[in-house]
């Protein structure tokens, strides 16, 4: 798991460089290259993570339902707290995975 968790990027943290790419596009008028443009804006607005690995890179969708508890950890009681519109979820309780023993 943290050989995933090294090669992690969210794109929500791309966000902030996104909004000053668009100003100086928009407003400023600096020239760009429209087709590699429109692939950032796609990964911000579609995307929610990317694992970057030296000849793969893996993308996945946002997902549709995140639940948390009280101290903003994943948790869903007796349902997912992820889930995304293929259906596939993972469940968690106060942040920690089921079936993990402890």
């Amino acid at each position: 798991m943290l050989y995933f968790s090294n090669n992690i990027t969210t794109t929500a943290s791309w966000a902030l460089l996104g909004c000053i790419l668009d100003f100086c596009i928009s407003v400023l008028n600096v020239g760009h290259d429209k087709k590699k443009w429109q692939v950032i804006q796609d990964l911000i607005q579609h995307c929610g993570f990317i694992f970057q690995f030296e000849n793969v890179c893996i993308c996945c969708n946002r997902p549709c339902k995140l639940s948390f508890d009280n101290n903003n950890r994943l948790h869903g009681e007796g349902e997912p707290a992820i889930q995304f519109r293929d259906g596939f979820s993972v469940y968690a309780y106060h942040g920690e995975h089921p079936s993990e023993e402890h």
